[in-house]
């Protein structure tokens, strides 16, 4: 029965994001008719906060899915799991990326610089930190699961014995 009541705890968090997601989503679709019929800058940045957090479900799933949690695991999805990992991850970890380097300048924009070549220069530069940051959100978020399935694991084999 431990495992029913673990089931139930996951499906609780598991509603909890995608509450929050789903109220995300609409704050920012509503910020951004509300920003193209009004033109005000700060219903711009609620649209991307929302934009933004739509994506943590799909960053709780990356965290669940290597430490094998439920029937979020890897083990539950089979080979689906493969997509996940080669395509909606780099996609999920890209937009909230871009998010947070919109809100917070992470990653600062050089289109202003009237210089071509320095333009050019300065575009690759941030292209390149880009993807060195997602990189590093796509391996850390993977590297957490696994280390909490370690840990679960250690656990089952402290219990068992």
């Amino acid at each position: 029965m431990k495992t029913l009541e673990n089931h139930e705890k996951i499906e609780k968090v598991v509603n909890i994001l995608c509450i929050i997601s789903a109220v995300a989503f609409a704050t920012g679709i509503t910020a951004t008719v509300l920003w193209l019929i009004f033109g005000k800058s700060f219903l711009s940045i609620i649209a991307c906060y929302g934009f933004t957090f739509f994506m943590l479900p799909f960053l709780a799933l990356q965290i669940a899915m290597p430490a094998n949690i439920g029937q979020y695991g890897t083990k539950a999805m089979g080979s689906l799991s493969w997509f996940f990992f080669l395509v909606m991850f780099p996609f999920v970890d890209m937009w909230f990326f871009t998010g947070i380097s919109a809100l917070y300048h992470i990653i600062p924009n050089f289109h202003l610089i009237t210089d071509k070549v320095l333009r050019e220069e300065a575009a690759i530069n941030s292209t390149r930190q880009a993807w060195f940051w997602i990189a590093i959100i796509y391996f850390s978020l993977i590297t957490i699961g696994l280390i909490i399935r370690m840990i679960r694991d250690k656990r089952k084999k402290v219990v068992l014995t």
